[in-house]
C-alpha cells in the first residue's frame, strides 16, 4: 500500500510505501488525476518500494490516456533499482523521463522522453480527423518533415478500414510509427508499401494492426 503527499516544489507529488499488486488501481485512479493538460508532473517515489514491477506499467497507459507528450508531461525522480529494472522491463522507461532526483526532476521537467506516443479512436468515413490528428502530432514533436509522407501512409491505412478503429502514432529512435487497429478482416492497404518500405500486418482475432515506419531522416 502507498500514499500520496505533496512534494517539493511546484508539480511534485510523492509516493510513499509500497507499490503491491493490489494497488494497480490506485496508481491507476492517481496518475489519471495528476496527468491533466498543460499540468506537467513530477512523480517523487524515493520513498517507495516496488514489489510488483508490471505495476510501472500504468505511467505509459496513463500518458497515452492523457493525450501524450507534451500535452501530458510526466518525470519519475528517484527510482530506486528496483523500480529502474521495472521501468526497462517492459520499455515504459522509454515513455518517461527519468531523474536522479527532485531537483533534476525540476531542471527537466520539459524534456521530450525518447519516445512519445498518441492515439486516435476513429469511426468509418473520418479521413480529415485522423489526418489532423497526424498534422498536429509532427509539429509538437518537431517532425515537420515527415508531415506530408505521415499524411499520406494515415490516408491509406484509414481508407481501407470499414469499421471503428483506433489509430497510435508513435515517435522513436527508429522513426515514426503509424499504426491502425481494426475489427474487421477488411482488406490490407496495398498503398502503403508505395509510401515506405518499412511495413508490416499483425492479425487479432478480432481484426488486425497494420503498421507503417517512417525513418526520422526523411
Amino acid at each position: 500500500m502507498f500514499t500520496v503527499e505533496p512534494g517539493h516544489g511546484a508539480h511534485c507529488t510523492a509516493l510513499i510505501g509500497t507499490l503491491t499488486r493490489t494497488d494497480v488501481a490506485q496508481l491507476r485512479h492517481t496518475l489519471d488525476a495528476l496527468l491533466v493538460p498543460a499540468r506537467p508532473v513530477i512523480l517523487d517515489v524515493t520513498r517507495l518500494s516496488t514489489q510488483f514491477p508490471p505495476a510501472v506499467e500504468e505511467l505509459s497507459r496513463s500518458l497515452l490516456a492523457a493525450g501524450g507528450w507534451p500535452t501530458a508531461r510526466l518525470v519519475v525522480a528517484g527510482p530506486d533499482p528496483r523500480f529502474r529494472a521495472a521501468l526497462r522491463s517492459i520499455s515504459t522507461a522509454r515513455d518517461v523521463v527519468v531523474a536522479e532526483d527532485v531537483p533534476d526532476a525540476h531542471r527537466r521537467l520539459h524534456e521530450r522522453p525518447e519516445r512519445v506516443r498518441r492515439r486516435l479512436a476513429l469511426r468509418p468515413g473520418t479521413p480529415g480527423r485522423a489526418r489532423a490528428f497526424v498534422d498536429r502530432a509532427c509539429a509538437d514533436w518537431d517532425v515537420p518533415h515527415l508531415a506530408d509522407d505521415a499524411r499520406g501512409v494515415t490516408a491509406e491505412l484509414v481508407r481501407a478500414t470499414r469499421t471503428s478503429a483506433v489509430l497510435t502514432i508513435t515517435l522513436g529512435p527508429e522513426g515514426l510509427r503509424i499504426a491502425l487497429r481494426d475489427f474487421a478482416a477488411s482488406p490490407v492497404p496495398a498503398g502503403v508499401a508505395r509510401l515506405t518500405s518499412s511495413w508490416g500486418v499483425t492479425p487479432r482475432p478480432d481484426g488486425k494492426a497494420v503498421w507503417a515506419v517512417l525513418p526520422r531522416a526523411s
